[in-house]
């Protein structure tokens, strides 16, 4: 079959053996996904007061959103890995898109109904889709080219995540917040859809795209069992996990109350509609340092 024509054949590959074009291609999809989950998690944290407003929750109450979304990742990661050692990275990213997709489409009907309890149910589909595609793209750009940038490719990859926490906030304030939708989910039902559609032109474009099955290039003389007695010696990356546990929940618990912090500050009269802008103006600057940080990699 001709490329173009339909489906390209799925080729395994090392990421060595990449052409450029090929590379880029794999690149800007893989990053692609980066942006998606960012954009998730900044719409989620916009919602947590918006949500307080027309359900009349608490702050407590709201961040149930970030139980469902965070404890989706704790319990199908662990699947998503074993999915894709047996079916390869592009399937993983199929079956993340696809959970993602259908919880995001399953926010309309719980708009409709006004019911929390469905947008937290909602939240934890979508949260397994975003795990799934957490799993696929990290480890998809680490092995998507030479060993030695590898961590550069991901920084590089996950400062298209701060791109998605700094558009979601912008749009909840200009969407969510605004006096004709601030008590009103419709605008949330139109938000969600066009994600959900965004997600399924996502599936498309991976199909239809030259996009290899990267080979993990093992050490010479191993293999991939693991041996646990040696994985709990690993030391730095057990000090890794404790550091990415203490810095996601940091910025997990900033985050979500954001909007609050801004428009409860005595006197300052900020709206619901600016505090989210700030929350935006904020993840920009984090975002900021990121990229920055890309070029300093080169030397380390």
């Amino acid at each position: 079959m001709a490329r173009g024509a339909g489906p390209v054949a799925e080729v395994s590959l090392t990421g060595a053996e990449l052409s450029r074009k090929h590379f880029l291609i794999a690149f800007s999809l893989a990053t692609s996904l980066f942006f998606l989950w960012g954009f998730s998690y900044g719409l989620i944290d916009t919602m947590n007061k918006h949500f307080q407003n027309v359900f009349g929750i608490t702050r407590t109450e709201s961040t149930f959103l970030q139980v469902a979304y965070f404890g989706a990742y704790l319990f199908f990661s662990p699947c998503a890995a074993l999915f894709m050692k047996r079916f390869g990275y592009k399937r993983g990213i199929y079956l993340g898109l696809s959970l993602y997709a259908l919880g995001a489409v399953m926010f309309w009907p719980c708009a409709v109904n006004e019911t929390y309890a469905g947008f937290v149910a909602c939240t934890f589909v979508t949260g397994c889709g975003l795990s799934c595609l957490e799993v696929a793209a990290n480890s998809y750009v680490t092995v998507l080219g030479n060993p030695k940038y590898s961590a550069l490719r991901v920084t590089l990859a996950q400062g298209f995540n701060g791109v998605g926490t700094v558009s979601a906030p912008a749009i909840g304030s200009k969407y969510f917040f605004h006096s004709e939708f601030s008590k009103d989910l419709s605008t949330v039902q139109w938000v969600y859809l066009a994600v959900s559609l965004f997600a399924v032109v996502l599936i498309i474009l991976f199909r239809f795209a030259y996009l290899p099955e990267i080979k993990e290039e093992l050490p010479q003389g191993e293999d991939d069992k693991v041996n646990w007695a040696n994985f709990f010696r690993q030391y730095k990356l057990l000090f890794g996990f404790l550091t990415q546990f203490c810095y996601t929940g940091a910025q997990v618990g900033v985050a979500s109350l954001a909007v609050n912090f801004f428009t409860e500050q005595k006197g300052a009269e900020t709206s619901d509609s600016q505090g989210s802008l700030l929350l935006s103006l904020s993840q920009m600057t984090f975002t900021i340092g990121r990229f920055v940080s890309v070029p300093l990699l080169v030397f380390l």
